[in-house]
């Protein structure tokens, strides 16, 4: 979805990151954090790059970062903002953490003793931020170039909740004496890396100084903010434009095998003991893996290092063709039983359980995002993944009741059909846009979104088609011929993934096949057995399946080909 997020504190600051993309630009909204999402031309890569304005404090960019990671699988992270500058350096210049000291910890008894944490910035960008340090970045800078120009750091900065408005302050003092060769002071940094460390992401923050800690004042900020952000929007896009891209560095998770189009090298496997099927997979939030039984046991793993993490025992078979939905932005799964839906949130080696009522006998929609969703006759009902409550709804005309239902990634858009009718909604507008379908009498038919939720992906017993989710403008279309409509009869789950490009896997009668548009050729992709459920990863650039016999294989996945 990104290849960067950058996310910065203020308007000031948000801007001076803005001026160095490139459009068309695109928006999403990350449980309710706007992304405007860009590009930027590197010297060895072509960046797509996302950026937030969420505000001040450790705290909260620990939890945007969080929100971003599942919603994005970013490969690189920057915080790029201001701060105050101490030890030595001038207002305009450039400040890249090698990591960040959290100043507040601390044990408060009949003597304060202060219990400095720290967070340092991976190595290679430490590396490169000091090659960058060297170079002629300050030629990045829009509009006037200060003279002298301004000097880049590569040195720890200190973060906490104060602002520091005098260096005779305690805090300042504190900081002399604990972090005394942090060169800057500021409040989200060291919640930023915390959160990057937690979740193996490599992370960056730059800081422009836009005053000292003596002699702050509000007309001042207002003139040395908007200089002082343009100062490290530039260093970090000149870091960028010298970065290599990720197929270019020795990653063993992005280590190529040449052969079958498409599909990359295996990643991660792992074997589920006396499976209850059937089973699902999906991908949760931080790079992680989940797969649930039919009797909504939960297994969970981290993609980084393939450990296993906290799960669910049995509770319970759940209704025919009812799954276990995982949330992609939190660490949660949701199912739906005796007309209450039921959450669990995974923290560290426990877990904590939230239930919400329903008001008929709903079922959930099957597909993982950002939230989770039920439906019930006519009625698809949008719900916060934190506690089931309704964030908005949506009632479809016509009799009969909605056969299928699912949502976007980030849950501002519902796709409901029935036998011959495909409608789509809208949260922003509630418009409801239909395209008719070719189908079996009476029979039913199942939807996807794309990962980016720009796309939806429509199967039915006759056609297979790919339309655009703003208008319903149908894009591709594919009939289906009575031997390939029998590989969806039965009990099994039969579906297509939409990839991020529009192409198809086409999932039917426990095989996948790839269709890459214009050419509408099903090409079945090699397999180990009988497989029970496929997912796609948020980037569209992983594909899981779980088999019947309890193998579960994560590949790498590219929609054009190696």
């Amino acid at each position: 979805m990104a290849d960067v997020v950058v996310l910065t504190a203020l308007r000031a600051e948000y801007k001076a990151v803005l001026e160095h993309l490139e459009g068309p630009f695109r928006y999403r909204k990350v449980v309710g954090t706007r992304y405007e999402i860009g590009t930027f031309r590197g010297a060895l890569h072509t960046w797509t790059v996302a950026i937030a304005e969420i505000g001040d404090g450790n705290n909260g960019a620990g939890i945007h970062l969080e929100r971003a990671r599942g919603a994005f699988l970013p490969d690189l992270v920057l915080f790029v903002g201001v701060a105050g500058g101490r030890g030595g350096v001038r207002i305009g210049d450039i400040v890249a953490g090698s990591e960040i000291y959290g100043y507040e910890s601390a044990r408060d008894g009949v003597e304060y003793q202060p219990r400095i944490k720290s967070y340092p910035a991976p190595h290679d960008l430490v590396q490169l931020a000091r090659k960058v340090a060297r170079d002629e970045w300050p030629s990045l800078i829009k509009g006037d170039v200060p003279v002298p120009a301004p000097t880049a750091y590569v040195k720890p900065l200190a973060a906490g909740e104060k602002v520091v408005a005098d260096e005779e302050s305690a805090t300042a003092r504190l900081i002399e004496q604990n972090a005394g060769d942090a060169l800057g002071v500021e409040k989200e940094g060291f919640g930023f890396l915390q959160g990057a460390y937690m979740g193996s992401l490599r992370a960056l923050v730059v800081r422009g100084i836009s005053d000292l800690l003596s002699g702050k004042t509000a007309h001042a900020d207002t003139e040395r903010q908007p200089v002082a952000a343009r100062h490290a929007a530039a260093f970090a896009f000149a870091l960028l434009h010298e970065l290599e891209p990720p197929e270019n560095r020795q990653d063993i998770s992005r280590v190529r095998e040449p052969g079958v189009p498409g599909l990359g090298a295996t990643v991660f496997s792992a074997q589920i003991s006396d499976p209850r099927g059937p089973l699902t997979v999906a991908f949760g939030a931080g790079r992680t893996l989940v797969v649930s039984e039919h009797n909504a046991r939960v297994h969970r793993w981290t993609l980084t290092d393939g450990s296993p993490l906290t799960g669910l025992p049995h509770g319970g078979d759940l209704r025919t063709a009812e799954r276990v939905v995982t949330s992609t932005t939190r660490s949660a799964v949701a199912v739906v039983r005796d007309k209450r839906l039921t959450i669990t949130h995974f923290e560290g080696e426990s877990h904590r359980t939230v239930t919400a009522p329903l008001t008929n006998d709903e079922f959930l929609v099957p597909t993982s995002g950002a939230a989770v969703a039920t439906y019930g006759g006519n009625r698809v009902v949008v719900r916060d993944f934190s506690d089931g409550s309704p964030i908005w709804e949506f009632t479809f005309p016509g009799t009969g009741g909605v056969a299928t239902a699912v949502i976007s990634p980030d849950g501002t858009a519902i796709a409901a059909a029935h036998t011959r009718t495909l409608q789509v909604a809208h949260q922003h507008d509630r418009a409801i846009h239909r395209h008719p379908l070719r189908n079996w009498p009476l029979a039913g038919c199942s939807v996807r979104f794309s990962p980016a939720g720009d796309f939806i992906a429509c199967a039915t017993f006759q056609e297979l088609l790919v339309c655009r989710t703003v208008d319903l403008e149908v894009v591709y279309r594919r009939g289906l011929s009575l031997n390939e409509a029998r590989a969806a009869l039965g009990t099994k789950w039969s579906y297509p993934l939409c990839l991020p490009n529009g192409g198809v896997l086409w999932f039917a009668g426990r095989r996948i096949a790839h269709i890459a548009w214009p050419d509408p050729t099903l090409h079945f992709l090699p397999q180990d057995g009988e497989i029970h459920d496929v997912a796609l990863d948020p980037t569209g650039t992983l594909l899981a399946t779980v088999s019947t016999s309890g193998r579960v294989t994560v590949r790498q996945w590219r929609s054009e080909g190696w």
